[in-house]
């Protein structure tokens, strides 16, 4: 297919706007001037391995994800040979979902036995859509002439540095195949992006909101930028910027006393920030949160791995306390992958697209057995949400909108195709058995407040770091599907009259008791603003069982318009849209959302076995009930409003407006939860 060349005067117009966008853009003010001639500077070389198994498996999987992309691309008049797939916009949701699809073309086009048949579209009009969003994505970047077709342009923020590194990554592969004018412009945004990093400091949180995440991405348009044109007049100012960036993402308290050499520099001399609990555990969004564990090496990963596919090796700077991060977040891992929740989550849960990397890149780059075991688990899950359905996403539309992240599946899955390609590492995973009791039993993350349990039967947790998530979560054996991180895990939803539930509980005492093979929580906390008194015990035995035990009280006078404890989030297992719920009554099978309206089954005898999974046994005050959804449960907070099958189990203590005396029990009983019921 022939190429019309790009109007006349579009590198001039191009120059003209790097010079008034850097001016504008975040921590670019002490950052060298424009440089001409820049793709003359490329040096990137052809990525050369071999495919294993592995890539096989995985190329399959991003073929058939390409399929969702067939129909989506869309041609931009306002220059020529330029596109968009998907939403043209200029936020995360557009041009991020537009980049990483146009890369997901790039990778099938370039690895692989491509196939239009699965995919929809030949290798050339693949081809042809990854230029055309390249030079969309040119022109619409605040260095360039327009806007997205949202009226604004892209670039120079918070995330964007994170979007263009995959715009440079297409850019590579794509780099043979682009006209003179297009690697200019390109060249311009790479360049432009990693400029913003050369002086400005790396960024510093601890608490609620880390920016271990921010540096790590940010650190990788510096490593990028280098590797793809190591000639540039500032390739040396990014490497060294890289160095302090990715020393600064996964760091600790600790370090900034330090004399270790990293690179030939003790590392408190590297490291200005604080990201990360000396537990190695990580916050974000208000909580502790493992997503931010795997999203921050996530950049590290890929930035090493940008090093190892052009033939470099990583410098040292690269690997700070990754393997610290890594063997916490294995703690966390639950038998499907990714790991568990501890204090719930506001985004989509099942996120494997988006972290197989992270165990790609240990097992290929540094040899972990146990890593290999994982990426396995997290292939073979990606196979089975993909089989669900028939255009090769990987989510249903009720749990993420049009967004269908099927772009994860060129960084992410695509990252690991890479690592695999180039390393050739024959690293042989360990038993399923092997890893189990490497990581089994009971662990104490001090800095994250969390206690964590792992037997053969379940995996148990008890969090109290944030006042607005105590939780507790228990999730059988593969049961990561069937049992969400509810926010009110175990100790319940207490709401006045006329007020939304209570978010904040007041711990007045906390004692704990952990074992080998065993922990055990004992609380009294404060509800509603001090007038209700809660006192439970969470424990977690050494077999299949979990037992809680509680009492309530009013402290002052209250009236109450709802009490629910024992809440467990039920979802749906991998493949299945029904649950079958089994009681005294006899059995009851779950679908999908109700309705306009919840629905509320009660089993006034105490027992029920949820999905053959588990036994759920109260006996106590109030009536075991499960609440049945009408609609997906909306992430609170969540880009988009994307949210997840979710219905509840719980005691329901009091369902109506009830008055309570100084004095007087609320709720007062024990729950028995065992694991594989029999």
């Amino acid at each position: 297919m022939s190429k019309r060349p790009p109007r006349r005067g579009t590198t001039l117009r191009a120059v003209f706007f790097l010079a008034a966008a850097v001016a504008a853009v975040p921590c670019a003010a002490a950052a060298p001037g424009p440089v001409a001639n820049q793709r003359q500077l490329f040096g990137a070389p052809a990525i050369v391995g071999k495919e294993d198994a592995f890539c096989r498996r995985a190329y399959k999987v991003m073929l058939q994800g390409a399929a969702f992309c067939k129909d989506l691309y869309r041609e931009w008049p306002t220059e020529p040979e330029c596109g968009y797939i998907g939403w043209g916009g200029h936020g995360e949701k557009d041009i991020n979902a537009n980049i990483q699809m146009a890369h997901l073309y790039a990778i099938l086009a370039h690895f692989g036995q491509y196939d239009e048949r699965v995919a929809g579209v030949s290798r050339e009009e693949a081809m042809r859509r990854v230029r055309g969003v390249i030079r969309y994505c040119c022109f619409t970047h605040v260095t360039g002439p327009h806007a997205c077709t949202s009226g604004k342009h892209w670039g120079g923020g918070w995330h964007d540095a994170s979007w263009s590194t995959v715009l440079a990554h297409a850019v590579w592969l794509a780099w043979p195949e682009l006209d003179d004018d297009t690697r200019e412009m390109a060249a311009r945004v790479i360049a432009a992006e990693a400029d913003r990093f050369l002086d400005a400091a790396p960024l510093s949180g601890k608490i609620d909101n880390t920016q271990a995440e921010s540096n790590a991405w940010n650190s990788r348009t510096l490593a990028i930028a280098a590797v793809m044109f190591p000639m540039h007049p500032h390739a040396s100012q990014w490497r060294d910027a890289y160095q302090r960036w990715s020393m600064n993402t996964l760091s600790v308290a600790a370090d900034k006393t330090n004399d270790t050499l990293v690179d030939g520099k003790p590392v408190r001399q590297w490291v200005t920030t604080e990201n990360v609990h000396p537990d190695f555990t990580i916050e974000n969004h208000g909580i502790v949160y493992p997503v931010y564990m795997w999203a921050s090496m996530d950049g590290l990963c890929q930035s090493a791995l940008y090093h190892r596919i052009a033939g470099l090796a990583p410098p040292e700077t690269s690997f700070h306390h990754m393997k610290d991060v890594y063997e916490a977040y294995k703690r966390l891992q639950t038998w499907e992958g990714l790991p568990a929740y501890v204090n719930g989550s506001d985004k989509f849960l099942h996120l494997q697209v988006a972290d197989i990397v992270v165990h790609s890149f240990f097992a290929q780059m540094l040899g972990d057995r146990e890593a290999a075991h994982l990426e396995q688990v997290e292939l073979n899950i990606l196979e089975r949400m993909q089989a669900r359905f028939a255009d090769g996403r990987l989510y249903p539309v009720e749990e993420v909108g049009e967004w269908s992240r099927v772009g994860n599946l060129s960084v992410s899955l695509g990252g690991s195709y890479l690592l695999h390609y180039v390393c050739r590492a024959d690293v042989s995973p360990v038993t399923p058995d092997e890893f189990d009791r490497r990581i089994g039993g009971a662990s104490y993350f001090p800095h994250g407040k969390f206690l964590l349990h792992r037997t053969p039967e379940k995996l148990v947790s008890l969090a109290w770091a944030k006042p607005h998530r105590v939780m507790g979560l228990a999730i059988p054996r593969d049961g990561s599907w069937l049992v969400t991180p509810h926010v009110h895990g175990f100790v319940g939803a207490v709401r006045e009259d006329g007020k939304r539930p209570d978010q904040r509980i007041a711990i007045q005492d906390l004692q704990k008791t952990v074992q080998k093979d065993s922990f055990s929580v004992s609380m009294a906390a404060l509800r509603c603003g001090g007038k209700v008194e809660h006192r439970w015990t969470f424990a977690s035995l050494s077999g299949p069982e979990v037992v809680f035990t509680e009492k309530m009280v009013a402290v002052k006078p209250v009236v109450l318009a709802e009490v629910e404890t024992g809440v467990m989030g039920i979802g749906r297992e991998l493949g299945s849209d029904a649950i079958t719920l089994r009681s005294a009554d006899g059995v009851r099978t779950i679908g999908g959302p109700a309705g306009a309206t919840d629905q509320t089954y009660a089993f006034p005898d105490g027992k029920l076995t949820v999905g053959d999974r588990f036994a759920y046994a109260w006996r106590g005050t109030g009536e075991v009930s499960y609440i049945h959804r009408g609609q997906p449960a909306r992430v609170h907070g969540a880009p988009g409003g994307y949210g997840r099958v979710e219905d509840r189990l719980a005691i329901r203590h009091v369902a109506r407006r009830t008055s309570f005396a100084p004095g007087e029990t609320i709720a007062e009983g024990e729950l028995r939860l065992r694991m594989v019921a029999d």
